[in-house]
This record gives structure tokens, C-alpha cells and sequence, in this order.
């Protein structure tokens, strides 16, 4: 495709220099018009349309550096030419801090006329080809699915990509010149990153690199991360991240390598049922035995009574294994929830004898029904309870509140529990439904995750509150009809 011809506007008061002019452009090519006058020129129609100003440096009306301002108002992507006498070489220097691109001595020589357009032309062309890759880059990582983030060298965000905006919850103004290690990794030991920070700012290759970001309400996102540095950004050296989120794909992988070990955990279960039973049986018929015997005897009793929490704690134990290891069956029926919270903490009274509790119940709704399995949901709120017990000092303080709810479109029931207790650490909030994650120097850590399994095969939801003011808090959120896949 051949390129249109460059379109000159000529500025000169002379007319044979303005017809000279227009002449010498025509033979080369290119495309002239002309104007007499600072007034014809801004009238001019070819104005706004112009490629190239070649502007007489004196004209009748007005300077060249006074004229340059309104003339770069009309037609800002033209390049100015000044033509010049000797003479007027200051005035011209002024000329060019306003704005004007080169500048020819009159008489104008026409081959350095025709090289000093060639330059400007080259020049923008290179702006318009520099312009246009900037466009498509941004445009490349404005669009990414990954998150492209821009450090200074004193750690700052410099830029951070619409996508990396998404997954971290917070506007790009928000992280605009904080600390990227502090902002995004200040859960962690900062000084692994710090260095890996300033080997990459020297210029270091680095392998690619897993960063474990945290974002708002204290989620938590797995990427990895590619990073080089950038010479020259804005004026100086930074560093480039570009990050593929993966934590799906972590979270698919930790989930098959517990399924893995439940499976085995099961397997196992088989082979022990029976004799593990058997066993129990056995100790707890010797220590009934001890007890009759014994009855009269203070210190014995005591004994006999370590034995017996030492057997009930082992029976639970393996009953929360067993039961975790068993698929669930579910027959719901409406019931009401408040009652069964009741009855969840009445069975705990031996629990909490002689210390110091209470259970408040807030009614929110007309309904308390929902279709539930009771044993099951009887289940979810005594491990919770029990949990509460087990965390909070005297004197303890548990309330839970039922309100209206929706759940995925559809009708619900808000049960929220909330303890007085100390709360969890934010590092262990996002495992407190894991299989086998505790806080207690005891148990299986079966506990919530038994829980998180029980109201989903309800159809309902649960999720920990992590910006309740004190505690341990969490919503638990129930269909008030059979979903149907349960049942």
C-alpha cells in the first residue's frame, strides 16, 4: 500500500518565497498549502489536518514562539519547522523550547528543507509505531488473566493489572505506592522475599517462584510467579511479577492427597473395627468389675476414674475417625433448630459440670424449621459447643442468633454461633475445616471438618465470620426446603 503524501502548511508573508516553496514540496512529493498570516493559518481549513508547519520565524502579525501555542491547540500531532535568518538564531532557540521540531536558515536550501521534513516524518512515524506498541501492550495486560504487577526499587507498586485488582479485592489506588512484601506477603518471613527482591533488581535470572499472596478478608491466593527486572521504567530500574494464580489447582491437589489418606485411613478402620471394639469391651467390663469391687475405697475410685476418662477419650477418639470414614445417609425432617441446639446442649452437661456456661438462643425468624436429619445436626452443634467449651475461659459465654436467610437464590436459615472465647489466629482460620488441623494439644482434628461435612450433605453452607469483633464466629446457613440431592 503506497502512504499518502505528507500534507505541509506553509506560514510565509513573502509571496515568491511562499510559491517557492510550494514548488520545491511539490517536486517532492509532498502535499502543500499555503498561508499569508498568524490569522489565515489558524482560519486555515488544512489546519487540524496538517502533518508539517514550516513556519517563517518573523511574520508581520506575530513571533514564532507566540504563534507555536495556538498553532500546537489546533494541530497537535503536526511538526513545526521554523525558517530562519542568521539573525534571528536566540528567537529560534525560544522557538524550539516551545515546542517547534527543527529549524532551517534562509534562504531555504531545498535539500535540507527536504531532509528536515524527512526527519520529522520519521519521527513520527517511530511515536506512531512506539504509540501503538504501548497500546497493544497495555492492552495485552490489561486483558491478561494473570496478575502483572510493577515494583520500584524501594518495594512500592507502581502498577498493578485490572485482574490483580480482582483477585485481591482492593482498587488499584489502594496499593499504589504501599510496600509489595509488607501489603502481600507480610503473613510470612519477609526476608526469603527480600532477597529474592534484590537479586532480581541486579538483574539475576530466577527459576520460577511459588508466592502464598494475602488478600482481602484474609483469603488467600497461591501463584506462580515468573519476575525479571525493567531497566528503564518511568525513569528507573523496577521489577516486573507476573503471576498465574493456582490455587485451584493446589487446592484440587491438597484435596486429592487427603482423599488419599482417608482412603487408606478407612482401609485401615476395616481391619481394626472388630478387634478394637472387642478390646474396648473388655476394658470397660474390667473397669466395671474394679468399680464394684473397689466402690469403698476413695483412692481407688480416683484411679479407677483416670482409667475410665482415659477409655471414653480413646472410644471417642476412634468413633470420630470411624464416623468420618463412613459415607453419610441423610432422611431429613422438618425441625426446629432452636430445639435441637437446646438438646445439643443439655448432652454436654457432664462437660460442663462445675464450670461456669451459658447458651443464649436468639429467635430472629417465625420459622425455626428446616429438613434436617436431628441426630446429624444434633451432632454439628454439640462438636461446636463443645469446641467452645474447650477454648473459652470461665465464664463461658455462647450465643447463637437465627435469622432469615437466602441460599443460592432460595429460602434459608442463618444459624450464627459466636463464643467469647479468644478467637483463632488469621493464619489458622483458612485450615479450621481441614481434616486433621487442630489448635488443642488433643484430639483428631476431625471435629469441624465432621461438621463442614455434615451441613453440606444438608445443602447448606458453613463459613467462619472473620470480621466478628471478638471469639470464634461462624454462620451456618441451611435450605428451608429438601435440596435434591439430599434425601
Amino acid at each position: 500500500m503506497t502512504e499518502t503524501p505528507a500534507r505541509i502548511l506553509i506560514i510565509e508573508d513573502e509571496p515568491d518565497t511562499r510559491s517557492n516553496l510550494i514548488d520545491i514540496l511539490e517536486m517532492f512529493g509532498f502535499e502543500p498549502f499555503a498561508a499569508g498570516s498568524a490569522a489565515q493559518a489558524i482560519a486555515h481549513p488544512e489546519l487540524t489536518s496538517v502533518d508539517i508547519i514550516l513556519l517563517d520565524r518573523r511574520l508581520p502579525d506575530i513571533l514564532a514562539e507566540d504563534l507555536l501555542p495556538q498553532l500546537r491547540g489546533a494541530a497537535p500531532e503536526a511538526s513545526v519547522i521554523i525558517a530562519t535568518a542568521y539573525g534571528d538564531l536566540d528567537g529560534t532557540i525560544g522557538a524550539l523550547r516551545h515546542g517547534a521540531s527543527d529549524y532551517l536558515i534562509k534562504p531555504v536550501n531545498p535539500d535540507a528543507l527536504h531532509a528536515s521534513i524527512n526527519r520529522c516524518l520519521d519521527r513520527k512515524r517511530l511515536e506512531r509505531s512506539q504509540r501503538q506498541s504501548e497500546a497493544a501492550f497495555r492492552n495485552l495486560v490489561e486483558s491478561a488473566g494473570s496478575i502483572i504487577v510493577i515494583v520500584r526499587s524501594d518495594r512500592s507498586v507502581a502498577y498493578i493489572n485490572p485482574f490483580g485488582e480482582q483477585m485481591i479485592g482492593r482498587s488499584r489506588e489502594s496499593v499504589i505506592g504501599l510496600d509489595c512484601i509488607q501489603t502481600f506477603l507480610g503473613h510470612q518471613n519477609p526476608r526469603p522475599y527480600e532477597t529474592l527482591f534484590r537479586r532480581i533488581l541486579k538483574g539475576s535470572e530466577v527459576p520460577e517462584f511459588e508466592l502464598d499472596v494475602i488478600c482481602e478478608q484474609h483469603r488467600h491466593h497461591w501463584l506462580m510467579c515468573n519476575a525479571r527486572r525493567l531497566d528503564d521504567y518511568e525513569g528507573a530500574p523496577a521489577v516486573l511479577v507476573i503471576g498465574q494464580d493456582i490455587t485451584a489447582r493446589r487446592d484440587a491437589e491438597m484435596k486429592l492427597l487427603q482423599a488419599e489418606r482417608l482412603a487408606a485411613i478407612g482401609k485401615a478402620m476395616t481391619g481394626l473395627a472388630h478387634e478394637s471394639r472387642n478390646a474396648l469391651q473388655r476394658a470397660q467390663a474390667s473397669l466395671d468389675m474394679l468399680a464394684a469391687d473397689f466402690h469403698d475405697d476413695p483412692q481407688a475410685m480416683k484411679l479407677i476414674e483416670r482409667i475410665q476418662t482415659a477409655q471414653d477419650d480413646l472410644h471417642r477418639l476412634y468413633e470420630d475417625v470411624r464416623e468420618y470414614a463412613r459415607p453419610v445417609q441423610v432422611n431429613p425432617q422438618h425441625t426446629k433448630l432452636d430445639q435441637l441446639l437446646q438438646h445439643a446442649w443439655d448432652e454436654l452437661i457432664v462437660k460442663r459440670e462445675g464450670r461456669k456456661s451459658s447458651l443464649l438462643i436468639s429467635v430472629k425468624t417465625e420459622r425455626t424449621e428446616c429438613p434436617v436429619e436431628a441426630f446429624l445436626i444434633r451432632q454439628v452443634f454439640r462438636n461446636i459447643f463443645d469446641n467452645s467449651l474447650a477454648a473459652c475461659d470461665d465464664p463461658v459465654e455462647i450465643t447463637v442468633t437465627l435469622t432469615d436467610a437466602t441460599l443460592r437464590g432460595t429460602a434459608a436459615l442463618s444459624i450464627y454461633v459466636q463464643d467469647n472465647g479468644p478467637g483463632l489466629p488469621s493464619e489458622s482460620m483458612a485450615k479450621v475445616f481441614d481434616e486433621f488441623f487442630t489448635t488443642k494439644t488433643h484430639g483428631t482434628g476431625l471435629g469441624l471438618a465432621i461438621v463442614k461435612r455434615l451441613i453440606e450433605v444438608h445443602g447448606g453452607t458453613i463459613g467462619l465470620d472473620r470480621d466478628a469483633a471478638s471469639g470464634f464466629a461462624l454462620r451456618i446457613l441451611l435450605p428451608r426446603a429438601v435440596p435434591r440431592n439430599v434425601g
